[in-house]
């Protein structure tokens, strides 16, 4: 009979945190023995359980699925349900990153419009956000948008170095100007 491992051993064995094991034992995955001093220890039973537990993980099942797995042993229906519904919210996730590659590439073919320019094409909701920006910010803050946005899009065909000065001296210039509103007042 071999000597159990230590939960620090038992840890670098499955390439797991002893933290990720103490989880385990808190979720109720399992439960490894202790030694008289009260130090947890693993026998290779435990360590086949783990590996079962990070295989289970590997597929994607949560620490609650794996529970249910672990105390219906042989039970191919608790599986068969729980690789169903695996199955099922993986082709979900799917459709969401075909969705967004489609966009992608969309906006590749459109020739990869800056988003903050104003000629970029809108998100859906975008309109429905600018509507209700429009009407619940000030005036000043929602013209100082707007035109934060405009020029953007004019100096973001210049040099990268030139751009962002050129930005940030038309941002100060604008921040400081009586007429924008921005101005504030000396403390």
């Amino acid at each position: 009979m071999t000597n159990p491992l230590r939960i620090g051993e038992a840890a670098a064995l499955l390439g797991v945190s002893r933290k990720t094991l103490r989880h385990y034992e808190k979720r109720g995955l399992m439960t490894p023995g202790r030694t008289e001093n009260g130090y947890r220890c693993y026998h290779p039973q435990d360590i086949l359980r783990l590996q079962c537990i990070r295989q289970l993980q590997s597929l994607g099942l949560s620490l609650e699925q794996i529970k249910r797995v672990l105390r219906a042993p042989g039970n191919d229906q608790v599986w068969s349900g729980l690789l169903e519904a695996l199955r099922t919210e993986i082709a979900a996730e799917i459709a969401v990153l075909e969705t967004r590659r489609q966009r992608i590439e969309e906006l590749l073919a459109e020739g990869a419009p800056y988003p903050l320019e104003a000629t970029a094409p809108l998100l859906p909701s975008a309109p429905r956000v600018q509507e209700y920006l429009a009407q619940h910010l000030s005036p000043q803050m929602w013209q100082r948008a707007q035109t934060f946005y405009s020029m953007l899009a004019h100096y973001r065909g210049a040099e990268p170095e030139a751009s962002l000065l050129a930005v940030a001296e038309r941002i100060v210039t604008l921040a400081q100007s009586p007429r924008s509103g921005l101005a504030r007042p000396p403390i």
